[in-house]
């Protein structure tokens, strides 16, 4: 969906004004590697790697307000302690 940076695409994973309740799939995905991070091993290290990707599209273009939205999440935390394995 947010593949060639499609700003408006971008806007609407965070934020569906239009419809009736809203899921905020940026700060949910990073919520998902939360929780995700402490049982990585070989068996789903490929999700955690799609995580990865799926969390760069939708910030590339730069979509700033998707950036702010993961600032907010502990998404820094998660990857440090990734890295630190």
């Amino acid at each position: 969906l947010c593949e060639g940076h499609n700003l408006q695409l971008q806007n609407y994973l965070r934020s569906q004004t239009q419809n009736v309740k809203s899921y905020d799939l940026i700060s949910e995905t990073a919520s998902y590697l939360e929780a995700l991070y402490r049982e990585i091993d070989p068996t789903n290290i490929d999700i955690a790697i799609q995580v990865f990707i799926t969390l760069t599209e939708y910030c590339q273009g730069p979509c700033t307000e998707n950036q702010y939205a993961l600032i907010r999440t502990k998404l820094c935390e998660s990857t440090n302690h990734i890295l630190q394995q």
